[in-house]
């Protein structure tokens, strides 16, 4: 009669199953290399997919300002995203709006570009002199929401240079119902502002 070992289970065992091999450390390495290498395949294909550069778009960056400025084309930044970002400089924001100083027109659709900021307008006056905006249409995206401080401020100081509501049709109506909206929403400073351009063109 034989004994049975009594820290042994002798039902704990299945046959046919075994315990897993921990991977060794060829197989993590070829599992590395093999992401690397498809890491690196799909960076080349999205390289590969980029479109070259137009010949205007290959041009030397003095270049392109001058072009822009002699063009007097405003959406010439947006027509590409190279564009974009060679000519969005504040140097260039500057002479910009300087060249257009004598023409509300022109100003008018600068003041409706988003490079045209608060800071861009102090820096101009202080290097320039006060901006006079006499004739020049107010940007709505200013006063419309989501309402910021920074914009109720460009807005406010953009009145006090002589910017009014403008005759661009329909505009009056969206300033009207820019108000009535700060109204229902008790944004009551943001209805003083809109209100104080009502002396400038504007009759509600």
């Amino acid at each position: 009669m034989g004994f049975i070992n009594p820290g042994r289970n002798l039902h704990s065992r299945i046959p046919g199953k075994r315990k897993p091999k921990h991977p060794t450390a060829a197989t993590t390495s070829s599992s590395s290399s093999s992401t690397t290498s498809t890491t690196s395949s799909t960076a080349r294909k999205r390289q590969r997919t980029r479109p070259p550069l137009s010949p205007l778009e290959s041009l030397p960056a003095e270049l392109l300002y001058r072009i822009f400025e002699s063009s007097h084309n405003l959406s010439l930044p947006a027509a590409s995203l190279h564009l974009t970002h060679t000519l969005n400089t504040p140097h260039l924001h500057l002479l910009h709006l300087r060249t257009h100083l004598h023409s509300p027109t022109a100003l008018s659709e600068i003041f409706r570009l988003r490079f045209f900021t608060a800071p861009l307008l102090h820096l101009f006056e202080s290097r320039f002199g006060a901006l006079d905006a006499a004739g020049a249409a107010l940007p709505i995206r200013l006063v419309t929401a989501p309402w910021t401080d920074e914009g109720l401020s460009l807005f406010a100081a953009l009145v006090e240079r002589g910017a009014d509501v403008g005759g661009v049709p329909g505009e009056r109506e969206e300033f009207t119902w820019v108000l009535l909206r700060a109204l229902q929403a008790g944004r009551e400073d943001v209805a003083r502002v809109v209100m104080a351009a009502r002396g400038r063109g504007w009759e509600a």
